[in-house]
């Protein structure tokens, strides 16, 4: 072989070297690119995460039914925003686990729940059960204040079903009991911890 055939043959795998360099240093460039956007989109989420469980905080404090309405609007941006880091990721061949939706749904339906509990005792004390129970013992107080019915009173609106001690008005006493079953059904758990 002659010099000039070995000069061409070294050149063209030079070439074909720096050819396959360079694509493949473009493609972990896109590579890196793409996770480094799913890195942001990552935060996004976090970040979204953090205003649902404000918004859960909020309602909780002011008893205010908007913030399940924000709460909807964020849960929403939270699934946009992960399908989105899901197709970021599907391009660089990572899966984000399914659970995560799971987990969101039981999540939105068990503060829903809780924000309907939560309506039906009354978000102050002149709605729901709370104001039917109030109105009805207001009502008894006139006729007959005693020392059992202002207990009776404290034990249904700061106690629980356990120590109460019914009145002699039925009326009052079924308002009573509905006000406590209700805060029992605010108070159970509805969502269900996942530990790995």
């Amino acid at each position: 072989m002659k010099i000039k055939h070995q000069l061409l043959l070294l050149g063209s795998i030079s070439v074909l070297a720096i050819a396959s360099m360079l694509m493949s240093s473009s493609y972990f460039a896109r590579t890196t690119d793409n996770l480094t956007n799913a890195l942001t989109k990552l935060s996004q989420l976090e970040v979204t995460l953090l205003n649902l469980r404000r918004n859960e905080k909020d309602f909780l404090l002011r008893k205010d039914e908007k913030y399940l309405a924000k709460f909807k609007d964020n849960a929403d941006k939270f699934r946009n925003q992960q399908n989105e880091l899901e197709i970021t990721l599907n391009k660089a061949s990572v899966s984000l686990p399914n659970q995560l939706t799971e987990e969101l749904n039981a999540y939105e339906q068990a503060f829903t729940k809780l924000v309907d509990g939560y309506v039906i005792l009354g978000l102050n004390l002149s709605q729901g059960l709370t104001k039917q129970f109030l109105d009805a013992f207001h009502n008894e107080l006139n006729r007959n204040i005693t020392r059992e019915l202002l207990q009776y009173h404290d034990d249904v609106m700061f106690g629980d079903r356990i120590g109460v001690t019914p009145t002699t008005n039925p009326s009052l006493n079924a308002l009573g009991n509905n006000v406590l079953k209700q805060r029992e059904t605010i108070a159970s758990p509805t969502i269900k911890v996942y530990s790995d």
